[in-house]
């Protein structure tokens, strides 16, 4: 593991390993086959006592309320940005409209042709015309 900013390996002595868990089945090792399987089902092999272990640390969790309310928590954080950022989206939208509606007002004062108005907005010509 490195510091990013610094470049300096923290000794912390943990390892990271990347797994593909979706690839062709002919090529995942044997010793991963439950393991894989468990990640891309949740089924768990009880022949294999990693996979069984891992069964049972997710089964502690789903039912440990603490992490429940957590996990609903950073969801409905999630929404609530989501929505916030839809929201600031459509806005920002509605106030570039507005805003080429009043500079076509302004070309047509300035005596632009509605054609010539729509190219520079990207309004459509009919729009121009009815402002």
């Amino acid at each position: 593991m490195y510091d990013k900013n610094l470049q300096l390996q923290l000794g912390d002595g943990s390892s990271t390993i990347i797994l593909n868990t979706k690839c062709p089945k002919g090529k995942i090792p044997e010793t991963f086959a439950a393991f894989y399987n468990f990640v891309n089902t949740g089924e768990v092999d009880e022949k294999d006592e990693f996979v069984k272990y891992l069964g049972e640390r997710v089964e502690e969790a789903n039912e440990d309320e603490e992490v429940d309310r957590i996990m609903t928590l950073e969801e409905e954080m999630i929404v609530r940005y989501n929505r916030g950022l839809h929201k600031g989206l459509e806005e920002g939208r509605k106030k570039a409209e507005e805003e080429k509606r009043k500079i076509a007002k302004k070309c047509k004062q300035l005596g632009l042709t509605s054609a010539q108005i729509a190219e520079a907005t990207g309004l459509k010509e009919a729009e121009v015309e009815a402002l």
